[in-house]
């Protein structure tokens, strides 16, 4: 795949956790303005909006430099400094919320299982401590009044001042936030440990596929190369009762061929083991040689095809052999499926950050019941549809395919007799 298009799993990580800050940024938000406004609560508010605006400057920050510098991401103390930086946002918005009756304790809980789940056990088990001393730090401030204290509550009372109080709120602080981080980091072990066997599961696969194409491929070459020497006449020639089964052989040693080839693709592609060559490409004009691969098996069956493509597409990196066997699939699969002088549709538009693909026919259809398996391996739905030739492995090679540059594919249908649509979607570059 292209380095630059290229996210490692530490990249995905820190980009999820940049979503949840989002919500977590909102939700705060949402919180302090119903305290004031509909709780009547005396804090200050714009204290408490230009923390999370600060917060929210750096959060948009972060994909960039996780995209651009993969190090960010997986650098234990930039990691650290990260969660500091946080840790120092809440302590603020638990002192202008009122402290030790702020609400928002529970965010350093949040901050900490964050961190864990990245398997930075040593380093939240310390941020653990720094968080517990920033939040005793604050309340024992405002308990002897060199802060001031915002009390959140309209009952008055004397607990900010207490310091036996605060210190067993910090020790509680403190020991919740070790229990979760243990069983945090507990549970990402054994889950990395069960992924890693999975993996390990798919390399065996693949390597037992690989032994199998290596042992199926060289002798159903023979076959098939010697059959076609005998239908030439090399060897004499053969008698009209002789020729229909030669042909039959030559026929299903190829589908066998076939299906060993687009097995092993697919298992190269789930395993990730298939890199994708991808270069700037214009869709329109790989739509226009998938065309032009199908044209006998389209005149043929007297089909007309019906190209409704968006004239403002930009370029897409795409692999080129790959998405032309995606297209060649689909509309391989509209001829098959197709009454003979039909018409076969497809179209192009951009959607938001993808464009998406469609192509539509007007002839079998597919049952409401069948569309949710239609893309599993040898899968034939209707008898109609089983009695048409085909390994059953292009429409999920095609989304095996899809799904590897970043895209999605799925079917629609209003049932039998009524065509189908296959859609699948692709991503516009960034800068695109």
């Amino acid at each position: 795949m292209d380095q630059a298009t290229y996210i490692t799993e530490d990249q995905q990580r820190v980009l999820w956790y940049v979503k949840l800050r989002w919500g977590a940024l909102l939700l705060i938000t949402t919180v302090c303005l119903y305290l004031k406004f509909v709780g009547r609560f005396r804090f200050p508010l714009l204290p408490c909006l230009i923390v999370t605006a600060a917060a929210s400057l750096y959060n948009l920050i972060y994909p960039f430099l996780t995209r651009r510098f993969p190090g960010f991401s997986e650098n234990r103390t930039l990691s650290d400094i990260r969660t500091i930086a946080d840790l120092i946002v809440i302590t603020l918005l638990i002192h202008f919320t009122g402290g030790i009756e702020s609400p928002f304790i529970m965010l350093y809980l949040l901050e900490l299982v964050a961190l864990s789940m990245f398997r930075f056990t040593w380093s939240a088990y310390y941020l653990a401590a720094l968080a517990t001393t920033f939040y005793l730090s604050a309340c024992f401030l405002e308990a002897y009044f060199i802060l001031p204290h915002y009390r959140l509550s309209h009952i008055s009372g004397t607990l900010f001042v207490s310091p036996n109080y605060i210190l067993a709120i910090g020790f509680a602080l403190f020991i919740c936030c070790i229990l979760l981080i243990y069983m945090t980091s507990f549970l990402s072990e054994r889950f990395a440990e069960r992924q890693h066997k999975i993996e390990e599961l798919s390399n065996a696969k693949l390597d037992f596929m690989n032994q199998v194409m290596h042992e199926t491929k060289s002798p159903l070459t023979s076959i098939i190369g010697y059959t076609d020497i005998l239908l030439r006449g090399n060897f004499g020639e053969l008698n009209k009762e002789q020729l229909p089964p030669m042909g039959v052989i030559q026929r299903q040693s190829q589908r066998i061929l076939d299906m060993v080839n687009n097995l092993l693709d697919i298992a190269r592609l789930e395993s990730g083991k298939t890199k994708l060559e991808t270069k700037n490409l214009s869709l329109s004009e790989l739509i226009g040689h998938a065309i032009e691969e199908m044209t006998p098996q389209l005149s043929s069956k007297k089909l007309e095809l019906i190209q409704e493509l968006a004239s403002d597409l930009p370029l897409l990196k795409l692999d080129e052999t790959k998405v032309l066997e995606v297209l060649i699939n689909l509309i391989s699969n509209a001829v098959k499926f197709s009454n003979p002088q039909g018409k076969i549709f497809i179209s192009t538009q951009k959607t938001g950050s993808e464009v998406q693909v469609a192509v539509r026919d007007e002839g079998l259809g597919i049952e409401a019941e069948d569309l949710p398996n239609i893309f599993e391996k040898f899968h034939r739905a209707s008898k109609e549809a089983a009695q048409v030739r085909g390994t059953g492995l292009g429409l999920a090679l095609s989304k095996s395919i899809v799904e590897a540059h970043g895209g999605r594919m799925w079917a629609v249908s209003s049932g039998r007799n009524k065509g189908a649509v296959f859609y699948f979607t692709l991503p516009l570059s960034p800068s695109a």
